[in-house]
C-alpha cells in the first residue's frame, strides 16, 4: 500500500479480509449515553412543580400511546359487534313471522277438514307457480317439483316442493304470504331454510306446499 493510500479502520486480517470496524458503534452508544445524561442533570436543576409537570406529560404521552393499542381496536370489536347483533335481530323478527304465517296456514287446513275434498278441481302446482311468480325472482327459483302420495284414510295429498336459491328472507315471508292470502284448498308442509355462508342476508330455502284431493 503506497503512502498516499489509507488503510481501512477495519484493518486486514491474516487472510486479507477487512476486520469489522466497532468504532462506529462505540461512539453511537458514547452519544446516546451523552444525551442521557445531559437530560439527567437538566431534569435535576429543574424545580419539583416542573418535574411532577413532566412526569405527568409523560403519562399522559404513555396515556395515548395505550389507547391506540388497546381501546381503539376494543371499540371497532364492539362496534362489529354491535352491528351482527342488529343484523340478527332483524333476522328473527323475520323467522317469527314466518312461524305465524305457518301457524296461520295451519289452522286453515284444520279448519277445512273433510271439506277440502271440494278442492279436486284445483291445481296445486299451476297456484304454487303463480304465487312464486308474484312473489320471488325468477332467478332465485332452483327448482319446482310436483309429486303426489296416498295418506291412510284413502285421500290422495298433492305436493309441490319450491327450492330457492341465494333468496332474501323477504321473498320467502312474501311466498308463504301469497299462499295465505289465496284462499285455497293449499298449506305449508314443510319450511327449510339455511342461511348462505358467503352472504348471511340471504337464504337456500325448501317450501314444500301440499293440498288434498287437488289435480
Amino acid at each position: 500500500m503506497g503512502r498516499g493510500e489509507q488503510r481501512p479502520r477495519g484493518g486486514v486480517g491474516r487472510w486479507g479480509r477487512l476486520r469489522p470496524d466497532h468504532s462506529l458503534g462505540d461512539r453511537g452508544g458514547a452519544v446516546v449515553k451523552e444525551r442521557l445524561r445531559a437530560a439527567w442533570l437538566v431534569a435535576q436543576r429543574l424545580s419539583t412543580r416542573e418535574q411532577a409537570l413532566i412526569a405527568v406529560f409523560a403519562a399522559l404521552v404513555a396515556a395515548v400511546l395505550i389507547a391506540r393499542g388497546i381501546v381503539a381496536p376494543a371499540v371497532a370489536m364492539r362496534e362489529g359487534l354491535q352491528r351482527r347483533a342488529s343484523a340478527l335481530a332483524s333476522d328473527l323478527d323475520a323467522i317469527a313471522e314466518l312461524a305465524a304465517r305457518i301457524e296461520s296456514l295451519d289452522a286453515q287446513l284444520r279448519a277445512q277438514g273433510a271439506a277440502s275434498g271440494s278442492g279436486k278441481d284445483f291445481s296445486l302446482f299451476a297456484f304454487v307457480e303463480k304465487a312464486t311468480a308474484r312473489s320471488v325472482r325468477r332467478e332465485s327459483v332452483s327448482a319446482m317439483n310436483p309429486s303426489r302420495r296416498a295418506l291412510p284414510d284413502g285421500r290422495e295429498e298433492a305436493l309441490v316442493e319450491v327450492r330457492l336459491s341465494g333468496s332474501p328472507l323477504s321473498e320467502v315471508v312474501a311466498l308463504l304470504r301469497e299462499i295465505e292470502r289465496a284462499g285455497k284448498p293449499a298449506y305449508v308442509k314443510r319450511l327449510e331454510l339455511k342461511r348462505r355462508y358467503d352472504d348471511h342476508s340471504r337464504f337456500d330455502a325448501t317450501v314444500v306446499v301440499g293440498a288434498l284431493g287437488a289435480s
